[in-house]
């Protein structure tokens, strides 16, 4: 429909570059707002993002055959700080630390990626974390503040189209049973119209035979009339 993209949820976008990197700030299942132009008309449409390797023909057959291994974790690129090992690992057992052969914990299992790789980030990228996590900076409703504020938005915009559907629900079910107790009305009317309708087509045949019968015997009784009146007319002028 040649529609133009001019804004991801608050960012403006300008060439497919700008969508790349708008997107590349959001992860799978997150939901988006694409504020697009056809003609002249202004559209917002709301989104859910998909996992691109879950829509791409060439990579769920690469998926396939990485997933022989064990089950892949959903997120399993673009760790700038990550480093591979090939420990055997499931996505379930992601978050455990990885321990080298001293006993030292090295870094924290982070993805399944492959069939003989996974991911873990390194102790010096984990630490700072853990220290800003004891500060609350980390809590899920700082960190998804804006995410959280759309989808209240959303909801809020849902409440409004729903509005009074309920009670105009219970109003049509209510006018659909008067109309069906209406229509079971009329069809026992119409049930009686036609069983009167048939007793006096029954009782016009009747009539019309009747009719018929007496129209015929008018008939043969003119024609005795006439033979009566011309013996008549003989007999009296002493005509044979």
């Amino acid at each position: 429909m040649n529609d133009v993209i001019v804004k991801i949820d608050d960012v403006e976008i300008s060439d497919m570059q700008s969508i790349r990197d708008a997107l590349g700030q959001y992860d799978p299942e997150d939901r988006i707002t694409v504020t697009a132009m056809r003609g002249d008309i202004e559209k917002r449409i709301k989104l859910t993002l998909a996992e691109k390797d879950k829509i791409s023909p060439m990579n769920r057959r690469s998926n396939q055959q990485n997933s022989m291994g064990s089950r892949l974790s959903r997120r399993r690129k673009a760790f700038p700080n990550a480093f591979q090992h090939d420990s055997t690992l499931t996505a379930r057992n992601c978050g455990g630390p990885l321990v080298n052969l001293k006993g030292q914990v090295i870094g924290v299992n982070i993805a399944r990626a492959g069939r003989v790789a996974s991911y873990s980030l390194p102790v010096s990228t984990i630490a700072p974390i853990v220290d800003q996590l004891k500060t609350g900076e980390l809590d899920p409703k700082i960190v998804n503040k804006e995410a959280i504020a759309r989808v209240d938005q959303e909801l809020v915009e849902l409440t409004e189209r729903l509005g009074g559907l309920p009670d105009r629900r219970e109003e049509l079910q209510r006018k659909l049973e008067q109309e069906r107790i209406r229509m079971e009305a009329q069809a026992d009317i119409l049930k009686d119209l036609k069983t009167k309708l048939k007793q006096q087509e029954a009782a016009i045949t009747k009539q019309r035979k009747a009719l018929v019968n007496v129209e015929e015997e008018i008939r043969r009784s003119e024609k005795v009339r006439g033979r009566l009146d011309s013996r008549r007319k003989l007999l009296t002028t002493g005509l044979r």
